[in-house]
């Protein structure tokens, strides 16, 4: 591992390397200084930047595997250290994407750390784009002459797949009760549009499994321009950053929801449009909270590891444990659940532990709709 507390810059032309490819290093913090894009010794250098884990996932997701990765030791939710193990384990368990780690001081504690870590290398600001670009470049071409030696495997990433027996269920399921709930789905529709203007249906973006977003439907439980009352009901809302959705807690105290809505949300049948997201495999019936972009951001990269290594679905523990309680769960407590049902979804026969999860849901759903 290389340490260096500011570095000098590298003749890149004294490399034996492809000068003619774009080079892409993603860059994971807050810091200002990095531009979108660069050019050394006349290689274009793209240096794509997200603040957080979750947005780093969502960068691969799209876009592939960069060549190289430079993190920030200071990250919104953790550290550059963490987020190390976390690449490694989901993206490159061989080591073959040079990671370089930035800190603002130098210290015994940190650089024992990322030897420890076998972090390629930890700069220590200030220092130049070019130095980083040199290094890399150099990292590159000795990680390329040792996958010349384990050449024909490649480079797993960890992203859950919906077993084929939980799929044909979820479809089959889904597809039945869209049948027998169609009627109850237009009589909704009607009862929405008489008594408030706007969309029948409200589409929010949600995190599914492998850190893709989709989108989420519901059936519309607030007045048209609800927004407007924001400031007289965002003490309701647990989430200070996120007041356009409040929860069903809050359905007698809100006064942006309507009349309709507020008998669709204590009874649960707003969440009837979640059929169409099973449908199109963005949920599964049974799985984790479908996560709000904002919450997602939050999470730990152990806790995002386990979150999107199992489905979202419609219900779940978290479900049938918030329905059990009067007073509303932490953060804590429904990532914990979350946690529990990542490894659920891990087992050979996960299903059964789903109908399980099922059949306690539904009377404990009806019987709080009753309160």
């Amino acid at each position: 591992m290389l340490v260096s507390q500011n570095g000098t810059s590298l003749n890149l032309y004294n490399m034996k390397m492809d000068n003619s490819k774009k080079l892409i290093i993603l860059h994971l913090g807050p810091d200002p200084e990095f531009q979108s894009q660069v050019f050394v010794d006349d290689r274009e250098i793209q240096i794509p930047t997200t603040d957080n884990t979750f947005s780093a996932c969502q960068w691969v997701s799209a876009n592939g595997l960069p060549d190289a990765i430079i993190c920030e030791q200071k990250l919104p939710g953790g550290d550059g250290i963490a987020f190390h193990d976390f690449w490694i384990e989901q993206f490159d368990p061989n080591h073959m994407i040079p990671f370089l780690l930035l800190d603002e001081k130098q210290t015994p504690e940190l650089v024992e750390k990322t030897q420890q870590k076998k972090i390629d290398a930890v700069y220590f600001k200030p220092v130049s784009v070019e130095t980083l670009v040199g290094q890399i470049l150099l990292l590159k071409k000795d990680k390329t002459l040792i996958n010349s030696l384990i050449e024909g495997k490649t480079i797993p990433t960890s992203c859950y797949k919906t077993p084929v027996i939980k799929r044909t269920a979820d479809i089959i399921t889904a597809f039945m009760l869209l049948l027998i709930v169609s009627p109850f789905l237009l009589i909704f529709a009607i009862a929405i549009r008489l008594e408030s203007r706007g969309r029948i249906y409200y589409v929010s973006k949600r995190v599914g499994s492998g850190y893709n977003l989709f989108d989420f439907y519901q059936l519309r439980t607030m007045y048209a321009l609800s927004g407007r009352r924001l400031k007289e009901i965002s003490h309701l809302n647990h989430d200070t950053k996120e007041t356009t959705e409040l929860n069903h807690e809050n359905v007698d105290t809100d006064p942006r929801i309507s009349k309709v809505g507020r008998v669709l949300r204590i009874l649960h049948l707003d969440e009837l449009p979640q059929l169409f997201n099973v449908l199109k495999g963005d949920l599964s019936i049974v799985g984790n909270r479908p996560l709000k972009i904002h919450d997602a951001e939050l999470l730990t990269p152990e806790d995002l590891t386990h979150r999107m290594s199992g489905p979202a679905g419609v219900i779940g523990l978290w479900k049938l444990k918030s329905q059990r309680r009067l007073k509303r769960m932490s953060r804590e407590e429904r990532r914990a659940l979350d946690n529990k049902y990542y490894k659920i979804a891990q087992r050979k026969f996960s299903v059964w532990s789903d109908l399980w999860i099922i059949a306690r849901t539904i009377p404990v759903m009806l019987r709080r709709g009753n309160r």
